[in-house]
């Protein structure tokens, strides 16, 4: 992972022990002005991006900053937080095999913004179908797929800081069949108004696919379940 694609979380709290974030940045990230410079990057790039819908799901990359900052802003930018208690985020596994999704096990995601609660009353029902495994700790603070989206929605859901919760999920490699299940099994929580759905794609792969994991197909699988039409991609 280049250190650029550890900007979002320095800890995340499994239980009731704060741990490491794999290749994240030190502690010292956090700190003075390296905040307010990450802070400032995000607000001029959502300055400078369009604003055209009002969109509850969105699909944005999770490369470097660098490289994909300003484009996720235009995903960023359609969402407006004022009724929204919930935002699921959906990347795709990196490093395992999942036949399936997997749940967080952590409580809270650290950002250098301010923390990401993880919803446990939402995480309890997913688990209850038995459609969802957990990740280990460990694969949890190696992805980056979820975390680069970290401090955007921590961002753009600063007015709701501390009355919002987060859903991370992991993606694994679904055959159409699942895709299928999974679509209308998330369907219902996008028919929830109070739900934000973020996907997250890999920025650009040359070939078949533009965004790789076919997150695409999954995003509008769930909007055609739920009949909602009201989704962006960047």
């Amino acid at each position: 992972m280049c250190l650029e694609d550890s900007l979002g979380v320095l800890r995340r709290e499994c239980g009731s022990n704060f741990l490491g974030g794999g290749n994240d940045f030190s502690s010292g990230f956090i700190l003075g002005k390296t905040v307010k410079t990450l802070s400032g990057e995000l607000d001029g790039w959502l300055s400078k991006a369009d604003q055209c819908s009002r969109a509850r799901a969105i699909i944005a990359p999770h490369a470097g900053y660098s490289y994909s900052g300003a484009c996720g802003a235009y995903a960023y930018k359609q969402v407006d937080p004022t009724n929204i208690e919930r935002v699921f985020i959906l990347g795709p596994s990196h490093h395992v095999y999942l036949p399936g999704c997997a749940l967080s096990t952590c409580t809270k995601y650290e950002t250098p913004l301010y923390n990401l609660q993880v919803d446990q009353t939402v995480n309890r029902e997913l688990m209850k179908t038995k459609m969802f495994e957990t990740m280990s700790v460990q694969v949890d603070e190696d992805e980056h797929s979820i975390e680069m989206h970290l401090p955007y929605i921590a961002k753009v859901m600063e007015r709701r800081r501390g009355n919002f919760t987060i859903v991370p999920v992991l993606v694994g490699a679904l055959d159409g069949k699942k895709e299928q299940e999974y679509g209308h099994f998330f369907s219902s929580y996008l028919a929830d108004p109070s739900n934000l759905f973020v996907v997250s794609s890999d920025f650009c792969h040359w070939g078949e696919f533009l965004f790789n994991f076919n997150s695409i197909h999954f995003i509008l699988l769930i909007c055609k379940k739920s009949s909602s039409g009201n989704y962006l991609r960047t």
